[in-house]
């Protein structure tokens, strides 16, 4: 039995994002964000097959509820028992009808709401009706010394670049409008992920790569990053890949590292270098308020 009482603030992380073999963006964000965690807490991270095995002890705890679809109704109540604030990647999406209901109570009963960028706080509010007004918008951590931008991220992309696409080849992801623009462009798209492109006539399925060789990857052999994502992208963790590496960015409105508005490398770079300490000091702050009420 793992118990949360200890001389630091113990910081519950739930997250019911374990598929080591496919490191997507949520997973990256977690890892990073907890690595940078200060001295002033212990992290648990818990997941819906370990819960039951920790003892939450109410004394010095808040409770970071992050993507929890897998959670039922009982384990998301012993989890809010205890302040807590909503760290959503995604909108949380639902399937069943009781997640509708213990959703919106959870949302609306949280101590604060951190989100991953203006457009996911918008798309969040409007898929709940809500509006919160005192929500952080913060993005994600990134180790910046991986990043070598070689070139300006506003060059014009050229027919002789190397277009490159990494993550899921799910239709969410907007594949059907990447081939179509390819198509256009008279170029085709190499594919780094996992999924079947077998549909598509511009999009080449490269394979997989090691998300440690991402960066290099990026700086040293893409010229261009295509990302299209047909569903609003809460961050979208490959779209600040590419800007750090140098790439050019092909992006549609619906990534929401773009809705932050900024405009140089130097922006991005200074705003993902604050990220953590924004988000750990948020932490610190709601945990003081909560106490103090």
């Amino acid at each position: 039995m793992l118990e949360t009482g200890s001389d630091k603030i113990t910081v519950v992380w739930a997250h019911d994002h374990r598929l080591s073999d496919r490191l997507g963006g949520a997973q990256m964000t977690n890892t990073l964000m907890i690595e940078r965690a200060p001295d002033w807490c212990n992290v648990l991270e818990v997941y819906p097959d370990n819960l039951d095995h920790v003892k939450i002890i109410p004394e010095q705890v808040l409770v970071v509820l992050n993507n929890v679809r897998q959670f039922s109704a009982p384990q998301l109540g012993k989890l809010t028992d205890v302040p807590f604030v909503i760290y959503a990647h995604d909108f949380w999406q639902h399937t069943e009808r009781w997640q509708t209901r213990v959703y919106k109570r959870l949302i609306e009963q949280a101590a604060s709401h951190v989100f991953l960028s203006p457009l996911h706080k918008t798309g969040f509010e409007s898929a709940w009706q809500t509006t919160l007004p005192e929500a952080l918008v913060c993005p994600p951590a990134f180790d910046l010394d991986k990043y070598s931008c070689l070139e300006h991220f506003d060059k014009e992309c050229s027919p002789d670049d190397v277009f490159v696409y990494l993550g899921e080849f799910g239709a969410h992801k907007g594949l059907a409008d990447m081939d179509a623009w390819a198509k256009e462009h008279s170029v085709k798209i190499d594919c780094y992920g996992w999924g079947d492109l077998s549909e598509y006539l511009y999009l080449r399925d490269m394979g997989t790569l090691k998300p440690e060789t991402v960066p290099a990857f990026l700086s040293r052999q893409a010229g261009a990053l295509v990302f299209m994502p047909a569903d609003l992208e809460p961050f979208g963790r490959v779209s600040a890949e590419g800007i750090l590496s140098g790439c050019t960015p092909v992006y549609n409105d619906n990534v929401g590292s773009l809705s932050y508005g900024w405009q140089t490398l130097e922006d991005w770079q200074d705003a993902l270098a604050e990220a953590p300490d924004t988000f750990w000091q948020h932490l610190w702050d709601t945990y003081q308020t909560s106490q103090a009420s």
